[in-house]
């Protein structure tokens, strides 16, 4: 079992499939950043990995946002798309979009505890890096089963939570 969840649990080989489906569909959506709200959610990781998949960033919104908490972070990238859950175009938000790096995947957002929110950008090889680190430094391995306590749109979440039971098929 790769995840588990009210859903129902989703095994590796499962994972990879419904990854290459969704990279597949969404590879042809055209937005220098791919909104997606973060849920404790199977679809969500099939949403987020497939975006990484592609190399498109992901900029993670949380579902405990307010409407005017989304608009202020909307507001910080631009122009920009969402998507559903299933992976399909949501809404286009208009704007010029704020210029990302090409080797940007993740875009997150302070919780603006000193002011404004602002947009923390994860590269590529800073997403698989950090696993690597965390699953090295707590010693991960198949053996393991890891829980998912903090919301999906914080770092650790995902780090943590989602990509180092992956990598090390916790």
């Amino acid at each position: 079992v790769a995840i588990a969840t009210r859903e129902g649990a989703c095994t590796f080989g499962d994972l990879g499939a419904r990854v290459a489906a969704r990279a597949a569909r969404l590879h042809m959506l055209e937005a220098p950043a791919i909104v997606i709200t973060a849920s404790m959610t199977v679809d969500f990781v099939v949403s987020l990995l497939a975006l990484l998949e592609l190399g498109r960033p992901a900029a993670v919104f949380s579902a405990a946002w307010t409407p005017a908490e989304r608009r202020a972070r909307q507001a910080l990238l631009g122009g920009c798309l969402e998507i559903h859950d299933d992976g399909t175009a949501a809404r286009a938000y208009p704007g010029a979009p704020v210029p990302v790096h090409p080797d940007t995947r993740l875009l997150l957002f302070t919780t603006g505890s000193t002011g404004q929110p602002k947009i923390a950008v994860r590269p590529g090889f800073g997403v698989i890096e950090e696993a690597r680190h965390y699953a090295e430094t707590l010693e991960v391995n198949e053996r393991d089963t890891l829980f998912a306590v903090p919301p999906m749109s914080h770092a650790y979440a995902y780090g943590m939570c989602v990509m180092v039971p992956l990598l090390t098929k916790a």
